[in-house]
């Protein structure tokens, strides 16, 4: 179970409540840990996501299931992308199922970039006149006339994403 969860009075690793918050927001930070407790589940994360706080948890009921993680500023939200690097494994043949299999051309772009040319991304999108661009379309055409429009524009202000070695 993960997420942001937004519980600064919860103190990790110790997973007790401090003072601070409204009572139902108390109410819902004990609620959170007693479900964990009760479904035997630990919280990994022990380095702040947003600034000196821990509000992005990971819980787990096989703590050797990660084998490291790490935190990472992004430019897409002030809280820290968190990384989790667990010890399992696909098959190869799984991994080449995934990639044929609902794929979009969006996944090849790389948002997290600080090379993101934002300015130029908003003033293309503007220069389209979205209107005339599904003008007397049927819905499934007017769909795929945005994607391809979105993506082309996307393609050049956004850059490519590095692939993995596997």
């Amino acid at each position: 179970m993960c997420g942001d969860f937004n519980f600064p009075e919860i103190k990790w690793p110790e997973g007790t409540l401090s003072a601070g918050g409204t009572l139902d927001h108390q109410a819902q930070a004990k609620a959170l840990l007693e479900v964990a407790d009760k479904s035997l589940l630990t919280q990994q994360i022990i380095t702040p996501t947003r600034r000196d706080n821990i509000l992005d948890l990971y819980f787990t009921n096989n703590q050797e299931s990660i084998n490291t993680y790490r935190t990472e500023k992004n430019i897409l939200s002030d809280h820290d992308l968190i990384v989790i690097n667990t010890a399992y494994k696909k098959n190869k043949s799984e991994r080449a199922e995934r990639n044929t299999t609902g794929s979009s051309p969006f996944t090849e772009l790389n948002f997290f970039s600080e090379e993101i040319e934002w300015e130029k991304l908003q003033q293309s999108f503007s220069e389209v006149d979205w209107e005339q661009t599904i003008l007397n379309e049927d819905p499934n055409t007017m769909l795929h006339t945005l994607l391809d429009k979105l993506l082309q524009i996307c393609r050049l202000h956004i850059p490519i994403r590095r692939r993995r070695k596997e």
